[in-house]
């Protein structure tokens, strides 16, 4: 399958799961991928702490104090932008920690793959 196809999938189940999200904890149907959820008033600051708890257990994903802006949380669009940020992180973070360990009592990182060391 072509990465493109790919990308439109993973990116269209993503929209699906942000718009359960959206059912199961705020109880409304997703609006438009580009409506203003704040403005309208479709997201206060008690509703964006459950959103954010939300996303974060059902994409095992971390949502950082330091990458949280209020303008990510805007539109369904930014926020499905915010969470594939925060998976492509947590990606990277699970391929980092296979890939170097701390050597016990010198708190020095060691590649565990000799093999990709030059």
């Amino acid at each position: 399958m072509p990465a493109l196809i790919e990308r439109a999938m993973s990116a269209t189940g993503l929209n699906v799961e942000i718009d359960r999200v959206f059912r199961d904890l705020l109880g409304v149907e997703p609006p438009p991928p580009d409506a203003d959820l704040i403005a309208s008033g479709l997201l206060d600051s008690l509703s964006i702490v459950s959103l954010l708890v939300a996303l974060e257990q059902r994409f095992e994903v971390q949502i950082t104090l330091a990458s949280l802006e209020l303008d990510n949380l805007r539109t369904l669009e930014r926020i499905e932008a915010m969470t594939r940020k925060a998976q492509s992180e947590a990606r990277s973070r699970a391929a980092e920690s296979s890939l170097v360990m701390m050597r016990p009592g010198t708190g020095r990182p060691v590649l565990r793959a000799p093999h990709l060391a030059r």
